[in-house]
């Protein structure tokens, strides 16, 4: 994957990049100075009082080094993760246990929800991989169970570049989810 800035994005910024730019349209210029602040705030792990304490010329340096965001995520993702030196596969959609996908719809509750829930919801959906495929058999991955809440900690620092397209399957499942029932599965086969 080619370096856009994005690379250095971590899941839990993207969060708060959506927290911010949500309801961003028909704001006043003084409102937008604010967010633009705030954007490149989060993107340069900076505080946004020293942003605007900043000389001119260093600001348009850091505002130019934010750039990239006017560019798309790409949305290439990874398959496997290694988080901490622990390797964690996209498991296939249609595998999924009924506790583990009645945890995601409840994660996709509401937009505000949704955004908020990405890390629980991917830590649902990437696995340790218990045993490998073979020629005859797929492989198996660990049974769901009670690390939503600590993997999602963890998949807050994975790259968003990693993971937003697994995110863009999502937004279509979640269009789609009331019309067909189960037939959502066959949208996320991997």
């Amino acid at each position: 994957m080619e370096n856009n800035g994005w690379d250095k994005v971590s899941l839990a910024q993207y969060i708060e990049l959506i927290g911010i730019l949500s309801g961003s349209e028909n704001l006043s210029e003084e409102e937008m100075d604010d967010i633009t602040i705030n954007v490149v705030s989060i993107l340069e792990n900076v505080d946004s009082d020293t942003i605007r304490n900043m000389s001119y010329d260093d600001y348009i340096k850091v505002n130019h080094n934010v750039g990239f965001i006017n560019t798309p995520i790409p949305t290439e993702y990874k398959t496997v993760l290694d988080i901490n030196g622990t390797e964690l596969h996209l498991i296939p959609f249609n595998t999924l246990e009924f506790g583990a996908f009645i945890d995601i719809e409840h994660y996709l509750t509401s937009e505000v929800t949704y955004i908020s829930n990405l890390p629980k919801i991917l830590s649902i959906l990437y696995r340790q991989e218990v045993k490998p495929a073979t020629a005859l058999n797929a492989a198996v991955y660990e049974t769901y169970d009670g690390w939503v809440d600590v993997r999602d900690v963890l998949m807050d620092k994975v790259s968003i570049t990693s993971l937003y397209g697994v995110i863009e399957k999502f937004k279509i499942i979640k269009r789609i989810e009331k019309i067909e029932g189960l037939v959502i599965y066959d949208l996320f086969e991997t």
